[in-house]
């Protein structure tokens, strides 16, 4: 699970809208005046100037009052398709769930993790699934029945039924979605009573190791990395930029080596006295217990065994701060057992005594006072201590720990998601029945949502990875067509295309192709944004970064789906069956 929030950019994510579904309308309106310059001549292009201009302003003359009379009709005829017997499903769920997911060979905590993915899991479906079918066969059904007629007859227009309609559908999915979330947290609350899930009902507030920092060269102009978040140095006692590789795919983590001169540091930014936990502190010489502050790591480190060594203990690793400024430093006095394939925490006293490790003297350290700069950096070096055993880290594989937030809060964070995901799925649902029958409306927006929940990021990485929109010179950007031509002609990928008009031809063909896929992987929502269950099921808070870049991309699909709903329905013929 990746725990790193979204990186949020409210203007480039808007410009990066405007940018596709403004290329979008313009290629749409430049087929539909060929078609109609082709259908009509001068009298076809006359009629698609007059009815832009009048589907123009039936999208902004819209009335309240209309709107919300819809959504009611929406709502009544919802009651009379018995779409809330969805409620039905969802208590037989509840009712035998107990059954099938206790498991007495889990810890309480892990049952608890278990519970709440399944509450979160079947609320989202069963809501997503109903309002998927209602959105869908809504307002086909009504052409078919002709029950649209007595409403586009009276002073009602196309794009306030569209809206109306969207409306209707989210109030009833947000009904649905309240009472089954309410109903869910109250059987997690009770399946959890009287169980040891320290941990688990918890939303933890994790701070990161910093992103790695950057400078602009004056003398060349380049950016040059300045400070890394996560800073590792080899054998000889030098930084360098990875850890050792131990033969693993996924090369997220690095290795360093025990008892050698090999390191790991982490750089935390915005360290203060707000993210100290309050703790009893036991002394291990006389027993003596006393309450005081500390700061709480949590790892995630793994462990990789070059030979047996002690199978009756985890590796051994110490911690030790760092002032990033000074230069500082004081290892902490006690040793830290891993426990591997376990959560790990880590109470490092905030004052604390620890020998100096040149002179052997003993020292008293104040945590704020002597390493945390006045801009609240603070570096914690990392070593492990077990010889012929390594040590494998990654940027999200240690964080501060401050004090935890109510699990509500992270509960409620995943519903919200969940309600936004539903609002963006009756918009689409609602546009695609303006143009095509209930059941092509329906397999085509699950496709979207199957697509844009599993593959979304697939088509980004390799979109992205051969194409940047914003550098459309054809300099160094090969593409399919380039790629056809080596085939054909056996050329190797390392050599250069001869200069040419054959050459511009192909870079040229490659670049509009190339930014239709970039406009397509744009246009396909991204559904994974909604995914916050695994996080809230693991004990942490949702991030208000995620929920915001989630209402963003709701928000971007709603006005186009309003849009081309509104002129679709316009365009239709609804004596059609």
């Amino acid at each position: 699970m990746d725990l790193t929030p979204r990186l949020f950019d409210p203007t480039g994510s808007v410009l990066t809208w405007v940018q596709v579904f403004g290329s979008l309308t313009l290629l749409v309106l430049a087929i539909a005046l060929i078609a109609a310059v082709i259908a009509g001549g001068g009298r076809g292009a006359k009629n698609f100037f007059r009815g832009l201009a009048a589907g123009a302003a039936d999208l902004v003359k819209v009335s309240g009052g209309h709107v919300w009379a819809i959504a009611q009709l929406t709502w009544r005829e919802a009651l009379r398709r018995r779409a809330l017997y969805v409620f039905a499903l969802f208590g037989v769920l509840f009712m035998f769930a107990g059954w099938f997911l206790s498991d007495s060979g889990n810890r309480p905590a892990d049952q608890v993790k278990v519970y709440v993915s399944f509450v979160l899991t079947v609320v989202g479906w069963l809501t997503l699934l109903v309002m998927l079918l209602l959105s869908c066969w809504g307002i086909p059904e009504d052409i078919r029945r002709r029950s649209l007629h007595t409403v586009v007859t009276k002073p009602a227009r196309r794009s306030e039924v569209v809206l109306g309609r969207m409306l209707g559908y989210s109030l009833i999915g947000t009904v649905i979605l309240a009472v089954m979330g309410l109903v869910g947290y109250v059987w997690i609350v009770r399946q959890a009573d009287g169980a040891d899930v320290e941990g688990a009902l918890v939303a933890r507030r994790p701070v990161f190791a910093m992103e790695d920092q950057y400078a602009v060269d004056p003398e060349t102009g380049r950016q040059v990395l300045v400070q890394r978040g996560l800073q590792f140095w080899d054998r000889e006692g030098r930084p360098t930029d990875k850890g050792l590789n131990v033969g693993n795919i996924w090369e997220y983590r690095g290795y360093i080596d025990g008892a050698s001169r090999m390191f790991a540091a982490y750089t935390f930014d915005g360290v203060t006295e707000d993210v100290f936990r309050d703790v009893t502190l036991e002394d291990a010489a006389t027993g003596e217990r006393t309450e005081g502050q500390v700061l709480q790591f949590e790892s995630d480190f793994e462990g990789f065994r070059t030979i047996k060594g002690n199978m009756n203990r985890g590796l051994l690793i110490q911690f030790t701060y760092v002032n990033p400024e000074t230069g500082l430093t004081a290892p902490d006095p006690k040793l830290i057992e891993l426990q591997e394939f376990d959560g790990n925490v880590h109470n490092l006293p905030v004052q604390f005594a620890s020998r100096d490790p040149e002179t052997g003297e003993l020292a008293n350290y104040d945590l704020m006072r002597d390493f945390v700069t006045d801009d609240g950096r603070l570096t914690v070096e990392v070593r492990s201590l077990d010889p012929q055993q390594l040590l494998g880290m990654g940027r999200a594989d240690l964080f501060i720990r401050p004090p935890d937030g109510p699990f509500e809060l992270s509960y409620l964070g995943s519903i919200v998601a969940l309600w936004l995901k539903m609002i963006l799925l009756v918009a689409l649902g609602v546009t695609a029945g303006t143009f095509v029958k209930g059941p092509v409306a329906t397999l085509l927006v699950f496709t979207l949502l199957i697509v844009g929940q599993q593959a979304h990021a697939l088509m980004n990485e390799l979109v992205v990875g051969v194409f940047d929109p914003t550098n459309l010179d054809g300099s160094d950007q090969g593409g399919p067509i380039e790629a056809a031509y080596r085939i054909l002609t056996h050329m190797n990928t390392v050599k250069d295309l001869p200069e040419g008009v054959g050459t511009t031809v192909i870079q040229t063909l490659d670049q509009g192709i190339l930014y239709l896929m970039w406009a397509l992987s744009q246009v396909i929502p991204d559904f994974s944004a909604f995914d916050t269950a695994a996080r809230t099921a693991e004990g942490f808070a949702i991030p208000s970064s995620d929920l915001a870049w989630a209402a963003l991309v709701t928000l971007g699909f709603l006005i186009p789906c309003y849009i081309v709903g509104s002129l679709s329905l316009r365009s239709r013929e609804l004596e059609a069956k």
